[in-house]
């Protein structure tokens, strides 16, 4: 076997495993878009297997998933019945991944003390309102 037929199938492996990793990056990401809260269960389940998705989308990319893309695919996530937190996080263009977390894990343990909680938005204005752009993530 000579030098350029080493090279060609080293070639040929290196392309090989770019489109398997492209892929595998293409298969997380539909993952992401499809998982809920609702099959999930419970928000800690939920954060869970978004973390997980995402660390493992990171490895294939090779850089960490931002905070914007992490917030976008867990508010895809939440259902319709959570509109008023999820306003609430839309409307904060600063807030973070950690705080979403947050603030869904309470409005979560909050309707199961008090399902009547969810029609009082205000409740869960925990920050002041702030007149930069707005995150259009839905």
């Amino acid at each position: 076997m000579s030098i350029d037929d080493l090279t060609v199938l080293w070639e040929t492996i290196q392309d090989r495993y770019k489109s398997l990793v492209k892929e595998q990056g293409r298969n997380i990401c539909g993952q992401l878009a499809r998982i809920s809260l609702k099959e999930s269960g419970k928000v800690k389940a939920y954060f869970l297997l978004i973390d997980s998705l995402c660390a493992d989308l990171a490895v294939i990319q090779g850089m960490p998933v931002s905070e914007e893309e992490r917030i976008t695919a867990a508010m895809h996530g939440v259902l319709d019945e959570w509109n008023p937190v999820k306003m609430v996080i839309r409307g904060n263009v600063d807030y973070t991944y950690a705080e979403m977390k947050h603030q869904l894990k309470d409005y979560k343990a909050d309707l199961q003390k008090s399902p009547e909680i969810a029609s009082n938005t205000s409740l869960y204005v925990r920050r002041v309102p702030t007149t930069k752009k707005l995150h259009y993530l839905d």
